[in-house]
């Protein structure tokens, strides 16, 4: 998991800059012959919008019960490649 948060000041304010992601998923690696193998990549990437929140402690409560809450994206990926 990782993110990045930034303390910035917009429209006067003072505000939190954020946001998240997680890279889930395994790499099994098939061996063909003596010399080449193959790398197989199965797994997920979740990413949470990027957002300014408030940087008070009653900004942090209200954001807890505001209607938009920037949610986990969740999208597959899936590769293989060549190992010599």
């Amino acid at each position: 998991m990782g993110g990045q948060m930034a303390l910035t000041e917009l429209n006067v304010a003072d505000k939190i800059f954020t946001h998240q992601y997680i890279v889930v998923g395994f790499r099994p690696e098939f061996k063909v012959s003596k010399h080449i193998s193959l790398p197989v990549m199965v797994g997920i990437n979740a990413v949470r919008n990027a957002y300014y929140d408030g940087r008070s402690l009653s900004a942090f409560f209200k954001a807890m019960g505001r209607e938009y809450d920037p949610c986990f994206q969740i999208a597959p990926y899936f590769s293989v490649s060549i190992v010599l």
